[in-house]
């Protein structure tokens, strides 16, 4: 089971709140999608110009790398009401102890861990009851699906050109594994460590994404159904009303 899904740096949600709550009164593993890509430059951003910049560069992005986002992206307006600043000002003070260290490296081996297990502690859930999956990882591990040469390999690519769904799974501009890619490679490493069945309990933002990437899991599974990778079954439910700030 899916819940609490959510971006570094940003406050707390009712949606989040109460997908966990339902989850907990469901049967199997309770896991969490952290979004904890693009962190490292909004961290830079906010070094050199404050609140100001890290605003501007939310207004100013495109989800996934693409003109065309499946997510809801937050309205401008909205924006300042939905970062954590304490979250970074957290992170400036680990960084200011780490300055010879790489900040790439700091944000992802301290900071971000660090992130989560506060998150965890605010849904009131033990890390160690929890599978925490990064965006980070798995569009890495996309990416290396996604990669031509390594056709003959452990590759997507034939795959997903024989479905015709490459385009879903990476940008054709910049080639980077966007929302398709990186829940295919979700998906695949579940059906890896065993899992036959997901539930996602998400924000309504997300739907479309999800139900992209499962569009892209079950035509893989009815194209070449001996493929154990995507055999999994989905399960969703949405939460569509107004959040509330939780501090």
């Amino acid at each position: 089971m899916f819940a609490g899904h959510f971006t570094i740096g940003e406050k707390i949600k009712e949606t989040q709140l109460d997908s966990i709550k339902d989850a907990l009164k469901l049967e199997g593993t309770l896991a969490i999608l952290v979004n904890d890509l693009d962190f490292a430059r909004k961290l830079r951003f906010y070094q050199e110009g404050g609140k100001e910049l890290v605003i501007t560069h939310y207004g100013r992005r495109k989800k996934c790398g693409t003109t065309t986002p499946l997510c809801k992206l937050p309205e401008f307006k909205e924006v300042p009401k939905i970062i954590d600043w304490r979250v970074y000002e957290q992170a400036l003070k680990t960084m200011n102890k780490e300055q010879d260290e790489d900040l790439e490296e700091v944000v992802r081996k301290k900071i971000i861990p660090t992130c989560i297990k506060k998150r965890l502690m605010k849904y009131k859930l033990k890390p160690k009851a929890v599978m925490v999956y990064t965006e980070r990882e798995l569009r890495n591990l996309a990416g290396s699906r996604l990669r031509e040469k390594r056709k003959k390999m452990a590759s997507w690519v034939p795959l997903l050109e024989k479905i015709g769904m490459i385009d879903k799974a990476r940008s054709s501009i910049s080639g980077i594994p966007i929302c398709g890619g990186i829940l295919l490679a979700l998906y695949e490493r579940l059906s890896k460590e065993g899992y036959r069945k997901i539930t996602q309990l998400d924000d309504e933002a997300e739907r479309k994404a999800n139900e992209e990437a499962e569009k892209i899991c079950k035509a893989l599974h009815h194209t070449f159904p001996e493929d154990p990778r995507w055999r999994l079954g989905f399960e969703s439910k949405y939460y569509s009303f107004i959040a509330k700030d939780k501090q």
